[in-house]
């Protein structure tokens, strides 16, 4: 199985990433301050993955 978290890095989102990574998924986590999700990732272990990314929105 493979978990995509977003918001990972901190609070309810990593907890979640955590449980599933305990649970034997391979976990992903996104948000907005790739330190925080490496530092993150590094925490969860079991090959968890970080990564940020800068979307481009428009308002209409």
């Amino acid at each position: 199985m493979i978990a995509i978290v977003t918001g990972g890095g901190t609070g309810i989102g990593f907890a979640i990433a955590e449980r599933f990574a305990s649970e034997g998924a391979e976990v992903a986590i996104a948000g907005r301050r790739q330190q925080r999700l490496e530092d993150a990732a590094a925490r969860i272990g079991r090959g968890a993955r970080a990564s940020s990314r800068t979307w481009a929105t428009t308002r209409r």
